[in-house]
């Protein structure tokens, strides 16, 4: 992709500068008053003092990017569904039909590739500031985090990899970027005995082995990773660019864009069964089961003026404009372990391991069950019906984290993934953006033709 060397704005410029500027103030007497200095001479950014804002950057363009991947990979995958208005914080018509496009995909494109390269030439900056004292660096382990959970994001979401203006190359690329810069974090973090950048670098790492069909390893590292460990992707309610785009979209100020009515989760509101998918579980899950993983209000009405109340159904697992996303968790490391055990053909080992997990939930102070018994166990016969469940739970572990994609992929396109409920894998909808229109015509090393992938198109 043909991005420009990057600059950072006055917010992104962060503590390290804001001290600075203090310092001046203090210096300088009482005048208060300032101008904008505008964008970070790129010079700058390659001084000590200035790669904590560095590092911060890195993350707003991780964050940025998974908040629009998350909520419009949400609505392609059926997370949630769409409603109200296409305009601002809507979902394109293309996409309430599970269908992506090169010109569609535009926007999650840039950002998804703009965080990439913020994050590996931050790192490469480090580097170079840094020399010898990069290995022993609590920033750096950081940087790298970044640098893998940026191409997570891009391999587990689109379909091809383009790196700065190449050609178009198979996604594994961008997971095997993503594992080399978490395996670079997990030895630093051990080297400075920072256990929580420890923690993630392994649980990131393990998140892509299984991509790369790594499932040993993906297990070995899962294993070190405690169950109640958590590593979150922050937002903040003082800019509206840095809200998490998921609430706000449907926070009634003025915006309500989508509804959980009609998805897995959601109460039937069509009477389709092709839509409620009734018969994976039983329909209006969280109204039987007040299961807290995927929650929305149960009997809401809304007040859409001159068309009267309306019966909506927000999501609550996010409930605020600050609200963090999670990246990595030993809920998701828990379930690539049952993964691992089923693909081994211990597949009664794996339920054993989704019910330990359902229980856990059920004994959750928080959970408020509406109509039903509360999170009830699972029981499978066979390692058919395993995978079903083993699929049904990730689906509720990682419910609106930009995670939903990359796993239908992944288990569509894997011979020895049986199909165990074809509503579960949303037969008829994409499960990859494809290389963008903007990137086809001002890359003279891609084409059109690099989009022709058959698969996720025709299953």
């Amino acid at each position: 992709m043909n991005i420009p060397l990057q600059t950072l704005s006055a917010r992104q410029i962060g503590g390290a500068a804001v001290a600075l500027l203090l310092g001046a103030v203090v210096l300088t007497g009482c005048d208060f008053t300032a101008d904008n200095p505008g964008p970070t001479p790129d010079d700058e950014l390659s001084q000590e003092i200035s790669l904590p804002s560095v590092v911060a950057g890195m993350e707003r363009a991780t964050g940025e990017a998974l908040n629009y991947i998350a909520y419009e990979g949400g609505a392609v995958s059926l997370e949630i569904n769409a409603a109200g208005s296409i305009g601002n914080f809507g979902i394109s018509t293309s996409e309430r039909r599970g269908d992506v496009n090169p010109s569609g995909g535009d926007l999650t494109w840039e950002l998804g590739h703009r965080a990439r390269f913020t994050a590996e030439d931050g790192v490469e900056r480090m580097r170079d500031v840094l020399g010898d004292d990069f290995s022993s660096s609590e920033l750096a382990a950081e940087g790298l985090l970044w640098v893998g959970y940026a191409n997570r994001l891009l391999g587990e979401n689109f379909c091809k990899a383009v790196i700065d203006g190449g050609s178009a190359q198979p996604i594994d690329e961008h997971f095997t970027r993503a594992e080399d810069a978490f395996t670079e974090a997990l030895q630093i973090a051990r080297n400075v005995g920072n256990t929580e950048y420890e923690h993630a670098a392994l649980a990131g790492r393990a998140s892509v082995r299984v991509h790369l069909g790594n499932f040993d390893g993906a297990v070995a590292d899962a294993e070190q990773v405690p169950r109640d460990f958590e590593y979150r992707m922050p937002y903040f309610s003082d800019a509206e660019e840095q809200y998490n785009r998921i609430y706000w979209a449907n926070a009634f100020t003025p915006y309500g864009a989508h509804t959980v009515a009609d998805t897995y989760f959601g109460p039937d509101v069509t009477g389709e069964e092709d839509l409620s998918f009734s018969a994976v579980d039983g329909g209006n899950y969280y109204d039987r089961t007040g299961d807290s993983r995927v929650p929305y209000e149960l009997d809401p009405f809304r007040d859409f003026g001159d068309t009267g109340e309306i019966r909506w159904f927000p999501q609550q697992k996010y409930t605020a404009r600050a609200s963090p996303i999670t990246l990595s968790s030993g809920a998701e490391m828990e379930l690539i372990i049952a993964e691992g055990e089923i693909r081994d053909g211990n597949w009664q080992a794996a339920m054993t391991r989704i019910n330990d997990m359902r229980a856990a939930v059920a004994r959750d102070e928080t959970n408020q069950v509406s109509s039903g018994t509360g999170v009830e166990s699972r029981s499978a016969g066979s390692e058919t019906e395993a995978w079903k469940w083993l699929k049904r739970e990730r689906m509720i572990a990682l419910w609106l984290e930009g995670r939903r994609m990359g796993d239908r992929r992944r288990w569509i396109t894997d011979d020895a993934v049986p199909n165990a409920h074809p509503q579960q894998d949303l037969p008829g909808r994409d499960y990859c953006w494809p290389i963008s229109q903007t990137e086809i015509e001002s890359n003279e090393n891609v084409s059109s033709s690099d989009n022709d992938l058959g698969a996720p198109y025709e299953y």
